[in-house]
């Protein structure tokens, strides 16, 4: 079985482009890997809608949860975990469709190597 999550790269670079929060992608792990959670941040990576399962051509960006207690750190760390739960949403559809857990996980690109 494959799935796709769109977008995750483009979410990154959204966060070192755009926005300026960092000068590199590996900065950004950094960045998130400096607090322990988002605190309630939370960023959805759809720029150009959402992929499996959800298959919404629909969907946008969102980065949601922010308090004037949130800094770059947190919301560096919301959209790494952001990536992580939409692979985890197509891994979860993998096991309902196919009633097994994958029993290996092959992941490719630049965010895989981050810890968070």
């Amino acid at each position: 079985l494959e799935g796709a999550v769109a977008c995750c790269a483009v979410g990154l670079n959204w966060f070192r482009d755009s926005l300026g929060m960092v000068a590199t992608a590996p900065e950004l792990s950094d960045l998130a890997s400096s607090v322990e959670s988002t605190e309630g941040a939370y960023f959805v990576s759809a720029f150009s809608g959402l992929l499996a399962p959800r298959w919404r051509d629909d969907a946008r960006a969102a980065l949601v949860g922010l308090t004037l207690a949130h800094d770059r750190r947190h919301v560096a760390r919301a959209v790494l975990e952001g990536v992580a739960l939409q692979c985890n949403d197509v891994i979860a559809a993998m096991a309902e469709d196919t009633a097994n857990e994958a029993a290996t996980l092959y992941v490719d690109g630049g965010v895989a190597q981050s810890d968070v």
